[in-house]
């Protein structure tokens, strides 16, 4: 796979040791700088690669037109698939979250230096919490998951 890669990663490297310029308003060697001449590059690779093809760069913009609907069609279905993974993901973390909180392995009997482990002076570490913090972000990403996946 390294063939598949290597033109981008060579491609990456000269957009981030590059001392040009691409935005007056951007620093050179800068992150954005970089990232806005990588997306020039790839872009200028492609479209020699299809002159060399003998496509006729204005014939491909009309079609790409011509097709915009389905393809607009698929986009909005793979993004709606991608919210659905994301938001069955948050549902599954949120979900261990709150079991974790609400069901003690060992039921109530046990004592709480058994449960959780403690430090060189005795203490025990509150672990209990990093559960409630996960299913909390989880819950909003899922919240924003969910609107990306119905609307």
């Amino acid at each position: 796979m390294r063939w598949l890669t290597a033109p981008i990663k060579i491609l990456w490297d000269i957009a981030r040791r590059s001392w040009v310029s691409t935005d007056p308003g951007l620093r050179p060697r800068s992150g954005t700088s970089a990232l806005l001449l990588f997306l020039f590059l790839i872009f200028a690779v492609v479209g020699i690669i299809l002159r060399l093809l003998g496509v006729n760069l204005a014939d491909a913009d009309r079609w790409l037109d011509a097709q915009g609907g389905w393809l607009n069609t698929l986009g909005s279905l793979a993004f709606r698939g991608l919210c659905g993974v994301i938001f069955l993901g948050c549902v599954v973390t949120a979900g261990a979250g709150i079991v974790q909180r609400f069901v003690r392995p060992g039921g109530k009997t046990r004592r709480r230096s058994q449960l959780e482990p403690s430090d060189q002076h005795g203490n025990a570490e509150n672990t209990e919490g990093v559960g409630c913090i996960a299913a909390g972000i989880a819950a909003v990403i899922g919240y924003f998951a969910w609107f990306g996946m119905v609307n």
